[in-house]
């Protein structure tokens, strides 16, 4: 018999799919029950964060007491509205989302194979009925007749974003797309009017790190001037990023596996509604004003590189990881890309937009931790691989243009890095979690997915396509990739 004032924690424990949808079956006060007496979270937690006696708990835990359904509801709102990161605060949420599968590669494609490197040749085939094309259809018919000239395509194939290109005259000029030089400041919580953390606690309990995606300060946008390709900025934490713009297509995506074959209304899409409500209807005004929610900005580049075993420029792409990424698990992306964190501060200067595709250059591609330069922008500056990079290998670093995820509804800074010289790859390299990873830990750059520039798009369309592919990623590719065709073929790019 446990004391009544017993306060000993249980071990915590992974949930098994199984036990989850079981879990999903209850009512919420059977939901709150269950799982702490079966040890899902600890006794002093719950007595800490939901104002009950520890007694309580453990009378809970014993089975001596039961929370009736009043209670439970105040405890499930309370735990919402601290928004804590736990497995049984999902649990206790309503509604339960629907796990959809990741689009799997199609086999026989036009990219080299990750281990042989040898070259596929499969059509392309778009599934038009899988949740991926029917998310994709309803975001272009939503918001692509307001933003039609900026709609990505590529031959007859459209993907869900937009993109706005960089003028010739500032490629080279990164620190242009922002407004802001000095303090930022912080984005107005109580101004979300769409906010969903439950997909995002899903995720990362999945991931075995409750906390994953907690806290962190990211760049985000306040609007965005398409006439003037600049954004006016302001900070938010990476969780509400995910809560109030990614969420939107993981709903999105929930009702279209739920209901297989039907087309989605904005009307059956809880957060987007709110959203559009908020913003009056006006679509373009929901695309590029980021004042209702946290619309984090983030950077996306396409490395391309001579190999030195063909002699020839070629285009770098990989797939990310199932669990070491918050959001887009086993998709196409280019490498690097990730958030605009802001780990110098608030203050934003001259050249941190450089810094922050450098930051995930190192992370991504070397594996050096993000946080050896907060706080400290020389020793980013002057890091001996990006020495290298500009003073012996004769990189150049390209503003191509601006991409919006009309899923998600966040703006991507999209870039090419162009490495002329074949000596790059001598130095090896190390490609962190976010990625899915060759054989070998440590590669060589010999077998990850690339792109010779000599391949046709219509060859490149049967494997970057918008079901298998992140939409800001896929407008870094091809703009990217087209860059790169034309500096090849003047054989003299732009100075820095």
């Amino acid at each position: 018999m446990v004391d009544d004032d017993d306060d000993t924690d249980p071990p915590g424990k992974p949930l098994t799919q199984q036990e989850y949808d079981y879990c999903c079956s209850l009512d919420v006060r059977a939901r709150f029950t269950w799982l702490v007496r079966w040890g899902y979270a600890t006794q002093s937690l719950f007595a800490e964060k939901v104002g009950l006696s520890a007694a309580h708990v453990s009378k809970l835990v014993t089975g001596k007491s039961a929370l009736g359904a009043e209670a439970a509801e105040k405890v499930a709102k309370r735990l919402s509205r601290r928004d804590e990161r736990i497995t049984v605060t999902f649990l206790l949420q309503q509604p339960v989302p629907v796990s959809y599968p990741a689009p799997k590669p199609i086999p026989n494609s036009a990219i080299e194979d990750e281990t042989t490197g040898a070259r596929r040749s499969k059509r392309y085939r778009a599934i038009q009925g899988s949740p991926e094309m029917r998310a994709a259809r309803f975001v272009l018919d939503l918001y692509g007749p307001l933003f039609e000239r900026h709609v990505l395509r590529v031959r007859d194939v459209a993907y869900p974003a937009l993109f706005f290109p960089t003028p010739s005259a500032r490629q080279m000029d990164l620190d242009s797309v922002l407004s802001v030089r000095g303090d930022l400041r912080d984005i107005d919580g109580n101004a979300f009017v769409a906010r969903e953390p439950s997909y995002r606690i899903r995720r990362d309990t999945a991931a075995g790190n409750p906390t994953r995606s907690v806290g962190g300060m990211n760049l985000c946008m306040a609007d965005f001037r398409p006439d003037a390709l600049l954004f006016r900025c302001m900070s938010g934490l990476y969780h509400d990023i995910l809560d109030t713009c990614d969420a939107l297509r993981d709903e999105l995506l929930e009702w279209c596996v739920a209901h297989e074959h039907k087309k989605p209304e904005l009307g059956n899409l809880r957060l987007r509604l709110a959203l559009h409500a908020a913003h009056e209807y006006e679509s373009d005004s929901v695309v590029l004003d980021g004042t209702r929610r946290a619309a984090g900005i983030s950077v996306a580049t396409l490395i391309v590189y001579r190999d030195p075993e063909r002699d020839e420029l070629t285009a770098m792409v990989r797939e990310r990881s199932r669990t070491g990424v918050a959001v887009y698990p086993e998709v196409l992306h280019v490498i690097p890309a990730g958030m605009f964190n802001l780990r110098f501060g608030s203050r934003v200067e001259k050249g941190d937009v450089r810094r922050a595709i450098y930051a995930e250059f190192l992370e991504e591609i070397y594996g050096i931790p993000d946080d050896s330069f907060v706080d400290r922008r020389d020793l980013l500056d002057g890091h001996p691989i990006l020495r290298r990079l500009s003073d012996e290998l004769g990189a150049r670093l390209y503003f191509t243009g601006v991409a919006i995820d009309l899923l998600a509804l966040r703006a991507e800074i999209c870039a090419l890095l162009l490495i002329p010289d074949r000596r790059w790859l001598e130095q090896p390299i190390r490609i962190n979690d976010e990625w899915k990873k060759a054989q070998e830990e440590v590669l060589q750059l010999r077998n990850p997915r690339r792109i010779p520039l000599s391949v046709t798009d219509e060859a490149i369309l049967q494997d970057i396509r918008p079901d298998n592919s992140v939409p800001t990623g896929a407008a870094a590719f091809w703009k990217g990739i087209q860059l790169a065709r034309v500096l090849a073929e003047t054989n003299s790019p732009t100075e820095s």
